[in-house]
């Protein structure tokens, strides 16, 4: 099966139902498109925009979080986190741990463990959480451990464990309205931008959507002409010539017309009959016959 892009399916669907709609909205609808796709930005230049505007509110947000000390350094400890008490899987202790860097490395010792950590516990269910570059908006990593150090004289006991609860950093940057109608431009452009086309898709809707409307135009054109023509036949029971002139006289074809002519104020109003033919002459001013069976 061969896929098609949004833009043929788009064109496909607007098509679809042109043959049960008048050409005057055919018309209307395709030179209102034609003035959206002229005036339309194309996806390179909204995409230069998303990252100008992107770019903008990060460095929003980065200058809020240095405010609020997010860029300031993690101390090492135990966090404090609503319920957390160790007992249990779904209530560990949380404790901050440094990350190595370059001048010093960080251990997990059985002293370590029963002072810092533990403290007065025999044992404890204990999350261990870095924070990258040790600093408080570092990407956070969770470590889950049972840990047992119910006898003095014996090392510490460690148990690694996967279905501990992450620790989970509950810091949001605080939404300033100049960050607030940042983010709603970024949206803004971002919708516009996924509805998009590229400059070789407009330029091809372009074209199309031309061809349209004069195809369009020449519909409205015709129906027009047949529209004047039913009304001439139509419209008030008279049948007009298509040129000047004064019916004086109808006669069979079988018959010897007899025609004259007189002035167009005097218009004849002689009956055909069903099989009468009519002859029309040129004068200069427009006449009619009203026509019946007789």
């Amino acid at each position: 099966m061969r896929s098609t892009s949004r833009k043929d399916r788009t064109s496909k669907r607007a098509i679809s139902c042109w043959p049960t709609t008048p050409p005057c909205l055919r018309r209307r609808w395709s030179k209102h498109n034609l003035e959206l796709y002229r005036e339309a930005e194309n996806k390179e230049k909204l995409q230069l925009r998303y990252d100008t505007q992107y770019a903008k509110l990060e460095a929003l947000i980065q200058a809020q979080d240095k405010e609020a000390g997010r860029y300031e350094p993690v101390k090492e400890g135990l966090l404090s986190v609503e319920g957390s008490n160790g007992k249990t899987k779904s209530t560990p202790l949380y404790y901050q741990m440094l990350e190595d860097n370059g001048t010093q490395e960080y251990y997990l010792t059985d002293e370590f463990i029963r002072t810092k950590i533990l403290k007065h516990r025999t044992s404890a269910y204990v999350v261990l959480v870095e924070k990258a570059g040790n600093v408080n908006n570092g990407a956070v990593t969770c470590y889950g451990m049972y840990l047992v150090a119910d006898d003095t004289a014996a090392p510490v006991k460690l148990k690694m464990l996967s279905d501990l609860p992450p620790y989970q950093d509950d810091y949001s940057t605080k939404n300033t309205e100049e960050i607030k109608e940042a983010r709603k431009e970024l949206d803004k452009i971002k919708e516009l931008l996924d509805t998009s086309f590229t400059k070789e898709e407009l330029k091809a809707l372009i074209a199309s959507t031309e061809k349209e409307v004069y195809s369009t135009q020449r519909a409205v054109r015709r129906a027009q002409i047949e529209l004047d023509k039913k009304k001439k036949e139509l419209g008030d029971g008279n049948v007009y010539a298509e040129f000047d002139g004064t019916v004086k006289a109808v006669r069979r074809p079988s018959t010897t017309a007899s025609l004259w002519w007189r002035s167009p104020a005097a218009a004849v109003t002689t009956l055909p009959a069903p099989s009468a033919s009519w002859i029309w002459v040129p004068s200069r001013s427009a006449t009619r016959c009203r026509s019946a069976a007789g």
